[in-house]
C-alpha cells in the first residue's frame, strides 16, 4: 500500500471514529484531505473536507464540487470556499480531481491528453460508490457543482446518472450541445445556474467555446432544456437582488425561478449582467483581468447550498419553494441581458489560437494542472 493510500485509508478510519480532528484543529485549519482511487486502468485522486463535527452517527449531505480545466482542487477550494458553509451546513464535500486538469463533458472537442476517451462519468459513479461504503452519507441528499468545464461536466452528470442527484449547481458552465439531445433524465433533478451575460469563454448566447473548442447551448436554452425535462409548468418568477456597492461592482444580478416542477424541484438562474467568466462573490483574480468581473450581490458557494438543503430527493414532494431574494426588486418581464464583448476581449476573440494560448498560458503559470495528472 503506497504511503498516500495509507494516508487516505487512515484519515477515513479516523474520520469514522471521531478521532481525525483533536481540538478543532481542522475547524481552524480547514483541512481536506488528499486521497485516490483505482478506476478500472487509472487511479484517480479527490480531496475531500469533513467538517469537525462530524461523528459518522447519522447520515450527512455530500456535494462533489468539480473544478474548471486546467484548474485543481486547490484552485477552486480557495476560489469557492465550499468549507466555511459546509461547517455551517453540515455537508461533506469532496473534490473530484480531473486528468490534466479536464472534465469529459461530452463535447467533441480536439481532446487534451485524450481527455474526451477518458471515461469521467465512471469515475464519479466509482467514488460515489467508495464514499457511500465509507462515510455516512444520506443517498437522497447528493449534489454536484463545479465551474466552467466543471459546470459543463455536472450538466452531462445530471443528464446521465438519472436518480443519482437531488440537484445540481453549475457555474458558468452550460449543456453541451452533443449531450443535448439525449439528455432525458428519468427522474428530476433541480438546478441552480450562474452565470455572466459577458463571459467570453461560455457565452451567453452559447454556440463555439473560444478556448479550445466545443459547442453548448445558450443559457435561455440550457434553463428551457432543464424546465422541459422537469415538467415545470407556468411562468417564471423573476426579480433583481439588492446592488450593494454601485460604485465598486458595475454588475447586476437577476434572479429567475421557474416552479412548481415535478417532484418539487426548481429550476433557478442567477444572471449575473456584466459579470465575466467568474465565481459570484469569489476571489477577484487581478492578475487574470480578461476572465470579467466578479459579482458580490450574490455568494455563489453559499446560494448553491442554501438551495440544496431546500431540495433532498426523496422529501421534494413536500418541501416548500425557496423564498424571494433579499430585498429585490420586482421585475414583471426579464429585460434582456447586454451581449456587447468588452473591447479588450472582441479583438482576442477574433484569434482562436491566440485567446487559447493567452488562456492556457495564464492558468499553466499558477501551476494549475500540476495536482491532475492521475494517470498510472
Amino acid at each position: 500500500m503506497s504511503k498516500q493510500r495509507f494516508s487516505c485509508w487512515l484519515f477515513l478510519v479516523l474520520v469514522a471514529q471521531g478521532f481525525w480532528c483533536p481540538r478543532g484543529q481542522c475547524a481552524a485549519e480547514k483541512l481536506s484531505q488528499r486521497c485516490s482511487l483505482q478506476v478500472g486502468e487509472f487511479k484517480r485522486a479527490y480531496r475531500l473536507y469533513v467538517p469537525p463535527t462530524y461523528d459518522g452517527s447519522t447520515p450527512w449531505p455530500l456535494v462533489l464540487v468539480f473544478h474548471g480545466r486546467f484548474q485543481n482542487t486547490r484552485d477552486v477550494e480557495r476560489m469557492a470556499d465550499f468549507t466555511t458553509e459546509a461547517d455551517r451546513q453540515r455537508f461533506l464535500i469532496a473534490y473530484p480531481i480531473g486528468i490534466h486538469g479536464h472534465w469529459n463533458d461530452g463535447r467533441k472537442v480536439m481532446p487534451i491528453g485524450g481527455a474526451r476517451n477518458y471515461d469521467d462519468v465512471g469515475f464519479v459513479k466509482a467514488l460515489l460508490a467508495h464514499l457511500t461504503a465509507t462515510m455516512t452519507v444520506d443517498p437522497n441528499r447528493i449534489y454536484a457543482t463545479g465551474m466552467s468545464n466543471g459546470g459543463m461536466f455536472v450538466q452531462r452528470l445530471a443528464c446521465e446518472l438519472s436518480g443519482t442527484f437531488a440537484a445540481i449547481g453549475p457555474v458558468s458552465g452550460t449543456l453541451p450541445s452533443d449531450i443535448a439531445p439525449r439528455c432525458a433524465p428519468q427522474e428530476p433533478v433541480s438546478v441552480i445556474e450562474f452565470h455572466g451575460t459577458k463571459d467570453a469563454y461560455t457565452h451567453w448566447q452559447g454556440g463555439t467555446i473560444r478556448a479550445l473548442g466545443g459547442r453548448t447551448l445558450s443559457v435561455p436554452q440550457t434553463i428551457s432544456h432543464w424546465r422541459r425535462v422537469n415538467g415545470c409548468s407556468g411562468q417564471a418568477q423573476i426579480a433583481y437582488l439588492a446592488h450593494h456597492d454601485p460604485e465598486e461592482d458595475a454588475t447586476k444580478v437577476r434572479w429567475e425561478r421557474s416552479s412548481p416542477c415535478h417532484g418539487g424541484s426548481e429550476v433557478v438562474l442567477y444572471s449575473v449582467e456584466g459579470g465575466g467568466h467568474t465565481w459570484p462573490g469569489g476571489e477577484e483574480d487581478h492578475s487574470l483581468p480578461f476572465l470579467g468581473r466578479v459579482t458580490h450581490d450574490v455568494s455563489a458557494s453559499q446560494t448553491i447550498l442554501d438551495f440544496f438543503v431546500q431540495h433532498p430527493k426523496s422529501t421534494q414532494d413536500s418541501m416548500a419553494p425557496l423564498p424571494l431574494p433579499q430585498t429585490p426588486t420586482d421585475r414583471h418581464q426579464a429585460p434582456t441581458p447586454p451581449l456587447v464583448p468588452l473591447p479588450v476581449l472582441s479583438r482576442l476573440l477574433s484569434s482562436p489560437f491566440t485567446l487559447a494560448s493567452e488562456w492556457i498560458g495564464a492558468v499553466l503559470s499558477l501551476g494549475g494542472v500540476s495536482e491532475a495528472d492521475e494517470i498510472p
